[in-house]
């Protein structure tokens, strides 16, 4: 959706399976926007790498912006590789004025930037909302009981009402007043990898697969593309907002494949192409390297390291912007180590693994 100029009212709305380079759901132009009692979500911003993509959910650009009761979740910003893109994925307010008043503005995956991300808009007031990872006085940050199969609330969700009503689309709805949004949404966090090929000639892959949509997402079959025997094992469903580990076996036909994996999610890409490179051993014979053990992978509260021969390890976990947030030595002849990362944000982070100062891997995490 997108307007230019005026003074557009959008209210009452079910906003959900759109895809863009930016501003999937909704893009506004210097206008005067009211903006109500709607439900945004499944929708995937995911530019191409021409400029500093800001992506967004929804993109507010100059005049003013009313923006009350409304429940924005389950949505993607992912930006692209240069600086400063990706931000914003609830939303994201640039040169404007206006307010932000009890809406729900959570479980949204952003490069960078929060849930809600503010340019050159001092005039912005912000309040009675709860936003995940909230700073802002005024608004909370209490994880909602979104209802699967819709976005109603469930009883004892986190409000700042001291009468129990609610933030989000008609404060919280509930029986006749919000529609069962049966609609299952698939995001992966990565469509290139490489595969150590074993001397058993198999391939094996972990994939983690992100279920935006309201319906239980499920993965019907994965195809190669390259005659290669591709086998998979994954949870029979993934739920509402939740990830989920699709484990591959792979007997492949050369050194590269692209698998294609169908689903029953509301997406443009039906299947999903994921390009695996294949590492074979040595023709010397040498064996390929042992690998690092991983796990769980999404994780919640703590991750457990399995290092292939004792040695001297050194543990980095970086944030979503390449920061440094949690380092840990793993001792002289450890052979694995834990990371306390329950007080994390959810969000995607990577765990760099050095040896006597050399990084020996580099893996991808979902908190």
């Amino acid at each position: 959706m997108h307007t230019s100029g005026g003074a557009p009212v959008v209210e009452g709305n079910i906003i959900a399976c759109n895809f863009g380079g930016y501003g999937s759901a909704l893009i506004t132009n210097h206008t005067n926007l009211s903006f109500r009692n709607n439900i945004v979500f499944n929708n995937i911003a995911e530019p191409f790498e021409v400029g500093a993509a800001y992506g967004a959910t929804i993109l507010i650009f100059g005049g003013t912006a009313e923006i009350e009761h409304n429940t924005i979740a389950g949505n993607i910003s992912r930006g692209n590789s240069l600086p400063g893109s990706g931000r914003g994925a609830g939303m994201l307010l640039w040169n404007s004025s206006g307010t932000i008043r009890s809406n729900i503005i959570w479980h949204n995956e952003q490069s960078l930037g929060g849930q809600v991300f503010l340019i050159n808009s001092p005039g912005v007031l912000l309040s009675q909302n709860n936003i995940e990872g909230n700073t802002w006085p005024g608004n909370i940050n209490g994880d909602p009981l979104l209802t699967p199969g819709s976005l109603t609330l469930a009883p004892g969700s986190p409000s700042l009402y001291p009468d129990g009503r609610q933030q989000g689309a008609y404060g919280g709805g509930g029986p006749g007043l919000l529609p069962v949004l049966a609609q299952a949404g698939a995001y992966l966090f990565r469509r290139q990898y490489e595969a150590s090929v074993s001397e058993d000639g198999q391939a094996r892959l972990s994939l983690n697969v992100l279920n935006t949509g309201t319906a239980s997402l499920e993965v019907t079959s994965v195809e190669s593309t390259g005659g290669s025997l591709a086998t998979f094992a994954a949870p029979p469903t993934i739920p509402f907002l939740d990830s989920g580990a699709l484990t591959l076996v792979i007997e492949p036909m050369g050194g590269s494949d692209t698998l294609l994996m169908f689903h029953n999610a509301c997406h443009p890409e039906n299947p999903l192409p994921i390009v695996v490179d294949y590492q074979y051993p040595s023709q010397a014979g040498e064996a390929p390297q042992p690998a690092f053990s991983i796990f769980p992978n999404p994780a919640n509260d703590q991750l457990s390291v399995e290092m292939p021969v004792p040695g001297q390890y050194d543990l980095h976990l970086l944030d979503a912007t390449g920061q440094s947030i949690l380092k840990k030595e793993a001792g002289a002849t450890a052979d694995a180590a834990q990371l306390a990362i329950g007080n994390l944000p959810r969000g995607l982070y990577v765990l760099l693994i050095f040896e006597n100062g050399v990084l020996k891997a580099a893996e991808q995490l979902v908190k």
